[in-house]
């Protein structure tokens, strides 16, 4: 179901909480859904069991189906990073197994795998206090085709606000553009974000970028960086994945 789009407040480099506290705490269950696993302390970008989309482009883009090479080496390391105070974010296992969501998504709902082709693709995830940078890398024959396809299918959502339940609580989810500065080659940024209402309760950004044989996908999941350190941090996952 899709709502017409009303005026909200968006961070413009990062995921922010606010409002009541029923309103935080629900931002919390909608960043673990959407983009982190909050309960686990796993963080991942979007991506999940998926629904060809009604109102975006339902093709999907395969990626290669046997990669050359191993993608998971191509993700950041701390060593890697730009800039500093960074850690690998631990899991903690002393966490209880909480059950998920099944029903499947969409691309206006806040999920990519049905234009991607890949529900789970190699992640890693950075914390610094309360912020949480995380990559992905998407294996392709053609990096920018994928990225146009995604580019598609999201801008297809624009203006608009569309239901999704979320551990039984319905929100809105909606995408907005995002300019992206300082990141060499074709990139795209958005803003995804959640509310209820009228409360923004997560707003998060994210960059797609045509890499070599990969699509890079980040995105600032908790707390923000300013637009600067974010373009050097995904400018450096770029130079990775091309290594």
């Amino acid at each position: 179901m899709r709502i017409t789009r009303r005026n909200q407040s968006i961070a413009s480099a990062g995921a922010r909480v606010s409002g009541s506290p029923r309103a935080r705490r629900l931002g919390v269950v909608t960043t673990g859904a959407l983009l982190i696993l909050a309960m686990s302390g796993c963080a991942t970008m979007p991506f999940a069991a998926s629904a060809p989309d009604d109102g975006a482009p339902s093709a999907a883009v395969e990626p290669s189906q046997t990669p050359t090479v191993d993608v998971a080496s191509k993700l950041l390391t701390i060593d890697d990073l730009p800039t500093g105070g960074w850690a690998v974010q631990p899991t903690d296992p002393s966490e209880p197994e909480t059950s998920t969501d099944k029903a499947e998504t969409t691309v206006c709902q806040g999920n990519l795998s049905s234009v991607l082709g890949t529900e789970e693709p190699p992640t890693v995830s950075f914390e610094r206090s309360r912020t949480v940078f995380s990559e992905s890398l998407v294996p392709t024959d053609d990096s920018e085709a994928l990225l146009a396809k995604a580019d598609a299918a999201v801008s297809a959502c624009f203006g608009e606000q569309t239901e999704r339940s979320v551990n039984g609580e319905t929100i809105l989810i909606e995408w907005e553009p995002l300019d992206v500065t300082g990141v060499d080659g074709a990139v795209k940024g958005y803003t995804l974000s959640a509310s209820t209402g009228y409360v923004v309760t997560t707003s998060i950004s994210m960059y797609l970028v045509a890499g070599d044989g990969v699509l890079v996908s980040v995105g600032v999941l908790a707390g923000s960086v300013s637009p600067d350190e974010l373009a050097q941090l995904t400018q450096a996952a770029v130079d990775k994945a091309a290594e």
